[in-house]
């Protein structure tokens, strides 16, 4: 007979998605530590807000806060919170030409790993904020993977408040074309909170090099690095899926908001409580219809934030990412050219989706469609991460003839673009990028 397994997931990126590379926590969570509620709805009795708890086991601090500091360290994001700005501790500094994501890794976690163009000016460089308060007298350690491209091998790395640029920490020095693990630490003289990590050339001269796995920690030893949640991410409001999986079939079970992480270090775990939807609907503003609670139930919102979940959880698109071709795309309009795979540029996994518009028609581009048949009136969100130029079309259709569109300029940067449809009519939707 089969067992039930639950499984919980948690949106660390509060991207919207709960498919990140550490998203799925349920191998952490101690099975007996697993509970929820979904409040209580009787006619004369006050609405409760439901709740969940679980614990994590935390022997390798994966689950506490002060663990890394820094929020991207190995750009399985992207660049985010990465810049070019020329906020150097030297002048005159200038800015890198550029900073990009490239599929390479240090060994240390991850797939991804940054890659920054020097423009040939001294000190020039990148630089990531920490937004946490660096405390007067207190050590804080740094550790950081390099690789030299091409050009210059004097690369060098530190600390510094943007305020007070005399209080700096340096580390590195000449690096090689293998990746090497560089630390140093830094014991500020005063309180900052505007701090920056920076990755620099410190020669006139033009530099290529990758940067990966990055550690930031109070302490005179930086710690292990994990490829986990970071100290930005490990806070309240991250989104909180809880299911079960039955003869192969998820039934969701919780869908709502981290409350706070309580990490214990003698039992060397941590314990996350959540609320609910229902609580979540006083904090932020909707539109629900005039006496929406004597009208619905907080047992009616439950259940549709659970059909939400349901719903939401898996993606419909049959070929998101293009890992092995381009099956359940077409061209639009028919016989086009210019639709293909491509393995040289992908914001996740191997490879992309390529269209070069023709300039023949107003509009081109590709379309998908997506079973099971959508529902009348039922929301569905049409979502993709594009790089490249030109304004472009986002587009879900239904077969009733409505559909909803939204415009984008794709820039040199992945981002991510989306639009939502409520069909009119049940059956087959299309997806359009045009």
């Amino acid at each position: 007979m089969p067992v039930p397994t639950v499984a919980v997931r948690i949106d660390w990126d509060a991207d919207g998605a709960f498919t990140g590379g550490y998203d799925d926590v349920s191998s952490r969570v101690l099975s007996d530590s697993v509970s929820w509620t979904r409040g209580r709805s009787a006619d004369f009795s006050a609405e409760a807000t439901g709740a969940a708890s679980f614990t994590f086991r935390d022997d390798d601090h994966r689950f506490t806060p002060d663990r890394n500091w820094h929020d991207n360290p190995s750009f399985e994001r992207g660049t985010t919170g990465w810049s070019t700005a020329p906020a150097l501790p030297n002048s005159p500094s200038s800015a890198a030409t550029s900073i990009t994501q490239v599929t390479d890794d240090a060994g240390q976690g991850g797939t991804k790993a940054g890659e920054v163009v020097c423009s040939g000016s001294q000190w020039s460089g990148v630089v990531f904020a920490i937004p946490y308060a660096f405390r007067q007298s207190v050590t804080y350690s740094v550790a950081i993977w390099l690789k030299k491209m091409s050009g210059s091998t004097s690369i060098d790395c530190g600390l510094y408040s943007t305020t007070a640029g005399i209080d700096v920490a340096v580390g590195a020095g000449t690096i090689t074309t293998s990746w090497a693990k560089y630390t140093f630490t830094w014991t500020p003289t005063s309180d900052h909170s505007d701090v920056v990590l920076w990755a620099r050339c410190t020669a006139a001269a033009a530099a290529t090099f990758r940067i990966d796995a990055i550690q930031v920690n109070p302490g005179a030893t930086a710690n292990p690095y994990l490829e986990a949640p970071t100290k930005g991410q490990l806070v309240p409001g991250r989104p909180v899926h809880i299911y079960a999986t039955y003869s192969a079939t998820d039934y969701p079970l919780f869908s709502g908001y981290i409350e706070r992480l309580t990490p214990d270090p003698r039992a060397q775990t941590t314990t996350v409580v959540c609320y609910d939807v229902l609580r979540r609907l006083g904090e932020v503003d909707v539109v629900v219809p005039a006496n929406a609670l004597v009208q619905r139930s907080a047992r009616d919102f439950r259940r549709e934030a659970l059909d939400d979940f349901e719903r939401g959880d898996r993606n419909l698109i049959p070929n998101p990412s293009f890992e092995t071709d381009i099956a359940e795309w077409s061209q639009w309009p028919s016989g086009t050219s210019g639709l293909s795979r491509d393995t040289s540029e992908h914001y996740d996994g191997a490879a992309s989706l390529k269209h070069i518009a023709s300039g023949i028609y107003s509009r081109s581009g590709a379309y998908s469609r997506f079973t099971p048949a959508a529902f009348a009136g039922v929301p569905y969100r049409f979502s993709i991460y594009a790089k490249g130029s030109g304004s472009w079309y986002l587009r879900v259709g239904d077969p009733g003839g409505t559909y909803a569109s939204a415009t984008f300029t794709a820039t040199g940067t992945w981002t991510r673009f989306s639009v939502t449809h409520t069909p009119a009519a049940s059956g087959t939707v299309f997806c359009w990028v045009e």
